[in-house]
């Protein structure tokens, strides 16, 4: 029995994955954080390159474009 203070787990999923970001080669390792009903917010487990993150936001979410392949 898990002590009162520590949240049972009911997921199907486990705990650490990979995030595949679409477009890219690039595996981000993750650890979930919270999940209900279609959201899940994650803990990046090692920093995020930097120049990666901004391919991420500048060519997906604000031009639409096409990421460069890594």
């Amino acid at each position: 029995m898990a002590p009162a203070s520590s949240p049972t787990r009911q997921s199907a999923f486990p705990e650490h994955y990979y995030l595949t970001i679409v477009g890219t080669k690039k595996r981000i390792g993750c650890a979930e954080v919270y999940r209900r009903d279609n959201r899940i917010q994650v803990h990046f487990i090692k920093p995020i390159d930097e120049e990666f993150l901004h391919q991420i936001v500048r060519y997906e979410f604000f031009t639409g474009g096409e990421l460069k392949k890594h």
